[in-house]
């Protein structure tokens, strides 16, 4: 099975950047974040540096928590400031890149040929 990335959408983006705003109001180093979270140094610097896969919502809780918020409280932010409404065609391209998905949808409901 070939595996698809999953690709940032604005709100993911805009998630990073408010945990990495509240990291650095902390003073916090990532070190002492991720072993207070319990998460991999490496796992939290892709989360921070807004790269795939974006966080999920257990994982934006575990770094609110240790941070003095909620997972709710960021998220709500990060959906009423500065992201702009995605446009059903943005979504459709950001979940089915050229290779991954389609590449998937092929091999699990092959297109019929004339044999079938």
């Amino acid at each position: 099975m070939v595996r698809v990335s999953k690709h940032l959408l604005p709100v993911d983006m805009r998630i990073a950047e408010i945990l990495n705003e509240l990291v650095e109001q902390s003073g916090k180093s990532r070190r002492a974040l991720a072993s207070e979270t319990g998460m991999s140094m490496n796992r939290l610097g892709i989360i921070l540096r807004q790269e795939p896969p974006p966080a999920t919502v257990g994982e934006v809780g575990q770094i609110a928590a240790v941070l003095g918020t909620t997972a709710t409280a960021i998220i709500t932010q990060a959906e009423t400031t500065n992201v702009v409404p995605l446009r059903r065609r943005d979504v459709e391209n950001a979940l089915h890149d050229e290779v991954g998905y389609d590449a998937v949808a092929r091999e699990a409901d092959p297109e019929p040929t004339d044999e079938q």
